[in-house]
């Protein structure tokens, strides 16, 4: 039972917890047979918690008792376990059980349990004959049934029936057990021979074949045993490593035996029960020797009619143990290739069952490998971890929740709540004690959460003591689990887990470049080295090493290091790899993963699986890939080709490389010609990739980031595409020969996106044509998207470089931008601004209204207002003053006028980040300061605004800009968006600049 006690109901507690209650009677099962009377059916029924509060007895229950006492408008004909707790009720508390008084003591919602003998059962459960009443339909998303609740559970005559409290309160982790005989006749001082086994009662709604496999043998439980069902004694038997125990009676009678629901002090175990009758010794009942068995009346009702040798699944301590454990798949030497198409096709499929999640680690998965784009309900998940995160007291859920939340954009040091509470996750984290961590993954994922951002920790809980506590809290052997009586039971989960939250020392040329000291970083390597060489050892001639669970785990973590789980000879045995073990368990349709073979699909094993699979990807783009960085990989390219080195350090052979990237779309005109120019759907942006990325990879990557969504991945190349606000433009859209091509360096290559690698200084241009026939190799911008080559236009697609730039003057006539309209909500800001030459198009005559603006444009906008209002050319020098804005840039002396006059700061490394998309809390910020600059006085009023009143979103705001954000406010220039939120984060599009910088500078006149 120890390997049950910690491989099972660990597992269970550590990582089944989050959909636990899904599991266990989530639906109220429709369409009951209402019968024209009551029937009665005669059942065994016990109801227990740490002691039996009705021990075992067989009664007849009556169908109509529900009704009767009023918890359900009419009777349905069939004996419920509602009506056995009835019953129940009835017998235990006798005249004080009324219609009146019932549910004080017995009370039900939807049909979950929430009250028995008249105290809080949210925490219970009931089993029928061994399981949990099913529909008996595999949930593919969760590998298991569905479960009945207690008024829609029905019974037949002669089932068991054991309800129960749970007593682990916080992750319901109770074992369910039974002895292997409930009925014995034997005669005075004959050797009574029981057998204890049991599962974890989570897998009671699984099929058949799971609860086999995850039953085992209960040892070091005492045995109880007396004349009075209600008052048994300690025997001072135990049971063996087998479960096994012996007692004898001297005096004839009737015995009852059970077990202490906790005697271990780690198992939590649903009270078993056998009854022993002891006949006086004649001559018809000579006693047999003590070999023989004793007479069995009735063998136990759960669920295995199998000797119980066959289902035992020996714990995966040693070798020869997790080999003999179960019929694991085995899997050939496979070429590399077909490996990673297979990776490709299988992370497809997964992304698939999680597009609608709210579920923390499903969303973190999800951005980690590539398809954040996909997910539908970010904005209601995010709330609801927030939540979740504010009421947690458990430290690995709350750093479960960061990392979900920080995947998705969310600053986890402002967070608030649905009920208005502002707290910082990393604060609450870090002001939990050591003695507060319940096992070692909350050690591990608060590490590793506290170094995914570089996030300064100043509670007790520091990244000092973290570390302390993870390479103390080891067994001897170097595994992380636990030591009960001077045995090590390993965790081999866990201790890969731990590989993740150190690799980032590990790996670190010094001590000091990481902050630590030069022993620890030397104890850091040693504990690192170890778990890798144990784990290697205990891998299977299959690859795997005994479930997808821990594969998974051992990949995810190797990964973190740089280890290649598909090539790394450690891991490769009998020619079978870890990458082959995991997938050995894949469902044949490419679905996902059981969980120790691949019958049917696991919930849990898919999650961890596909987290593994991403892992390894990761290698292709990062060399050493921790998942729990959150660096979104390239899937669309990225199966896994390997570039993580066998030795375990950086590296790979790639090199960091930038390109330019920018998308020309179209509209969907069907077979008719295309008029006018073609709309640019992502202006051109630079991206810094690996040297291995391939064209389809980093167009993926900017129409991920910009909302877009496109699908073909698996073809490699890009069928079609739709717009964030939901306009799919695909091949046949507008014609036959329609359909998306690419070009780079203005050049249409030989190879398909998915195979071109690209080079440092690349322009990838994605674009829709009409009709490909007519495309040749320098059909570059052919389709009438007016974006230039040139170099100048190209840095600064939203604003030319000088006025000389565009056409004259427009007039009022010829105003119009071909995509502005009159009826144009900023139309009038729009056109004040352009007429003043502070505002242009391109060299198309379109404006681009919605599209964003970059810092270096937005500077250059209010440099043409100071020199228009002091008849004055803003020159401050030759001076270089950010490291990265050059004199041969278009934007040069706009950006050093703007730093001159105290507009703008940069930032600390000393870069302006001239290219980056301008956010509505910095154009606030720069417009306040503007304004002062100018008139000598304050935009603000200082009025007794509060912004918590103003914006829903308030505290997003950084601290520095709420000032400047608030006098915005009170002069009437902002007014925030959808959901009285300010978007502080998010970047402005060139309308509601118009519109902001209109009313700052030009309000009279626009008045006028």
């Amino acid at each position: 039972m120890k390997n049950l006690n910690y491989q099972q109901q660990n597992f269970v507690r550590r990582l089944i917890s989050v959909f636990l209650a899904v599991i266990i009677s989530v639906s109220v099962m429709s369409g009951a047979v209402f019968a024209l009377g009551s029937q009665e059916k005669t059942v065994t029924i016990s109801l227990s918690g740490d002691e039996f509060y009705f021990a075992p007895e067989t009664l007849t229950v009556s169908s109509d008792l529900a009704y009767q006492y009023g918890y359900e408008n009419e009777d349905d004909g069939q004996v419920s376990i509602l009506d056995v707790l009835i019953a129940v009720h009835k017998i235990l508390l006798s005249d004080g059980f009324t219609v009146n008084t019932a549910k004080d003591y017995l009370d039900i919602n939807s049909g979950f349990i929430t009250k028995i003998l008249g105290v809080d059962a949210s925490a219970s459960s009931f089993f029928v004959n061994g399981v949990q009443p099913n529909d008996g339909v595999i949930n593919p998303l969760y590998g298991s049934y569905t479960g009945y609740t207690a008024d829609k559970s029905y019974l037949k005559d002669n089932d068991d029936v054991r309800i129960f409290l749970y007593q682990d309160k916080s992750f319901w982790s109770d074992v369910f057990s039974w002895f292997d005989k409930t009925n014995v006749t034997a005669a005075p001082n004959q050797e009574v021979n029981l057998n204890l086994n049991g599962y974890v009662s989570f897998f009671g709604c699984y099929p058949q074949e799971t609860i086999e496999a995850n039953t085992e043998a209960i040892s070091d439980i005492k045995i109880l045993s007396g004349t009075d069902k209600y008052d048994l004694k300690d025997t001072g038997i135990v049971t063996d490593n087998n479960g096994n125990f012996t007692l004898s009676f001297e005096t004839p009678g009737k015995y009852f035996i059970s077990a202490e629901s906790y005697s271990d002090d780690f198992t939590y175990i649903v009270l078993p029960w056998c009854e022993v009758t002891v006949e006086e010794e004649n001559a018809e009942t000579a006693s047999p020797s003590p070999t023989e068995a004793p007479v069995v009346v009735s063998a136990s009702p759960l669920p295995t009619d199998v000797p119980f040798e066959e289902t035992v699944t020996p714990a995966p301590t040693e070798t020869s143990n997790i080999e003999s454990a179960s019929p694991l798949p085995t899997s050939s030497s496979v070429p590399d290739t077909v490996i990673n198409k297979e990776i490709k096709l299988l992370m497809s499929n997964i992304s698939s069952l999680y597009t609608e999640t709210t579920e923390a680690w499903s969303i973190f998965d999800m951005v980690c490998g590539g398809y954040s784009s996909q997910l539908k309900n970010k904005s209601e998940a995010k709330q609801l971890i927030i939540d979740d995160a504010f009421t947690s007291q458990s430290i690995g859920t709350l750093a479960k929740d960061g990392f979900a939340l920080k995947s998705i954009g969310t600053d986890i040091k402002k967070l608030k709540s649905s009920d208005g509470e502002v707290f910082d996750l990393i604060d609450k984290i870090s002001s939990y004690n050591i003695s507060d961590i319940t096992y070692i993954t909350d050690a591990v994922f608060a590490m590793l959460l506290y170094d995914s951002g570089d996030y300064t920790v100043n509670g007790n809980l520091t990244r000092e003591v973290l570390i302390e506590y993870i390479l103390t809290s080891r067994n001897s052997d170097g595994v992380w689990g636990y030591t009960w009586e001077g045995m090590n039971y390993p965790d081999y989960d866990s201790s890969a887990m731990v590989l993740n939250a150190l690799s980032k020392y590990y790996l670190a040329n010094s001590a000091e470049s990481v902050g630590i000291d030069t022993k620890t970083h030397s104890q850091i390597k040693m504990a690192v080295d170890k778990i890798v060489n144990i784990l290697s050892k205990k891998q299977l001639s299959s690859g795997s090493l005994g479930s997808s669970n821990t594969d998974a785990m051992v990949i995810t973590g190797l990964s973190s290091l740089g280890i290649n789980s598909l090539n790394d000879s450690r891991f490769i045995k009998n020619g079978n790899s870890l990458i082959s073990g995991l997938l050995s368990y894949t469902l044949e349709d490419n679905s996902g993963f059981g969980y120790i073979d691949n019958s049917e699909l696991n919930k849990l094993a898919t999650e961890q699986g596909f987290r593994a699979l991403i892992s390894y990807a990761g290698l292709d783009s990062y060399g050493a890939y921790n998942i729990y960085d959150i660096k979104p990989i390239k899937n669309s390219s990225s199966s896994g080709s390997g570039s993580g080195n066998s030795g375990g350090s950086t590296g790979g052979g790639t090199t960091s490389i930038t390109v330019t990237v920018s998308v020309i779309g179209d509209t969907a005109h069907g077979d008719g010609k295309h008029t006018g120019s073609y709309p640019t759907w992502i202006f051109p942006v630079k991206k810094t990739v690996s040297s291995n990325d391939t064209a389809l990879s980093v167009i993926m990557t900017v129409l991920s980031e910009n909302g877009y969504t496109a699908k073909g991945l698996d073809s490699g190349y890009i069928s079609s595409i739709t717009s964030p606000s939901g306009v799919t433009i695909g091949e046949y859209t507008n014609g036959k020969n329609s359909g998306w091509l690419y070009t780079i360096n203005e050049k249409s290559p030989s190879v398909g996106m998915d195979s071109y690698k690209l080079k440092n200084g690349d322009a990838v241009k994605l674009y829709y044509t009409d009709d490909y026939t007519l495309e040749n190799e320098s059909s570059a911008g052919s389709n009438g998207s007016g974006i230039s080559s040139e170099p100048g236009i190209i840095s600064s697609p939203d604003i030319t470089a000088s006025p000389e730039a565009t056409s004259d003057k427009p007039t009022e006539e010829r105003f119009i931008y071909s995509d502005v309209s009159k009826d144009y909500w900023a139309y009038r800001y729009i056109k004040i601004l352009s007429e003043k030459k502070i505002l242009f198009g391109d060299n198309a005559g379109a404006f681009r209204p919605e599209a964003p603006m970059t810092r270096a444009e937005f500077v250059s906008v209010l440099s043409r207002i100071w020199n228009a209002e002091n008849n004055i050319q803003s020159d401050e020098g030759d001076s270089l003053i950010f490291n990265d804005v050059n004199k041969s840039d278009w934007y040069f002396d706009n950006v050093n006028w703007a730093s001159a006059n105290g507009l703008v700061n940069g930032f600390e490394n000393g870069e302006f980040r001239p290219n980056n998309f301008i956010t509505r809390e910095d154009i606030c910020v720069i417009l306040d300061r503007f304004y002062e600059k100018l008139y000598g006085k304050s935009l603000g009023t200082e009025s007794e605004m509060n912004l918590a009143d103003e914006f829903s979103d308030y505290i997003e705001i950084d601290g520095y800009a709420k000032n400047s954000v608030k006098h915005l406010k009170e002069a009437g220039i902002i007014n925030g968006v959808e959901g009285r939120r300010f978007a502080p984060k998010e970047n402005a599009a060139r309308s509601e600049v118009s519109k902001m910088t209109a009313l700052c500078f030009f309000k009279d006149e626009f008045n006028n």
